[in-house]
């Protein structure tokens, strides 16, 4: 069994000081998270108040995560993209409209009664 060799995207930003083809994905990729994050305030702004909102994506292992907390409810709701399927939808450009798919879900999870304070929500 062959397995596909790649890089931990934890380990992105120490390539990227040693090699300069990781620095400049890195870079792509930071222009495209900050995409998704304006993509997310719009989306809020629409639909909700977004001084209650605040905003977290990361790189983690083989997913690009999403997390969303809202400070009246003291919760976050979190939606992960496996990677190849996140730079797919980049690459097709359908991210943004994901993005904001999903954003609605995520303050919709903040209505229900019975929401976590202690962990992540995680949707699907």
């Amino acid at each position: 069994m062959q397995h596909d060799i790649g890089i931990n995207l934890n380990d992105l930003q120490s390539l990227a000081k040693q090699n300069p083809k990781y620095a400049s994905l890195l870079g792509e990729l930071a222009g495209i998270d900050q995409i998704i994050k304006n993509t997310i305030n719009d989306t809020i702004t629409e639909i909700a108040d977004p001084n209650v909102y605040y905003v977290k994506t990361e790189l983690l292992n083989r997913c690009y995560n999403l997390y969303l907390y809202n400070s009246e409810r003291n919760a976050t709701v979190g939606y992960a993209w496996l990677f190849s399927d996140f730079l797919s939808k980049c690459q097709n450009k359908m991210i943004q409209s994901d993005v904001d798919i999903i954003t609605k879900r995520m303050i919709n999870e903040f209505n229900k009664p019975k929401i976590s304070e202690s962990k992540i929500n995680w949707i699907f």
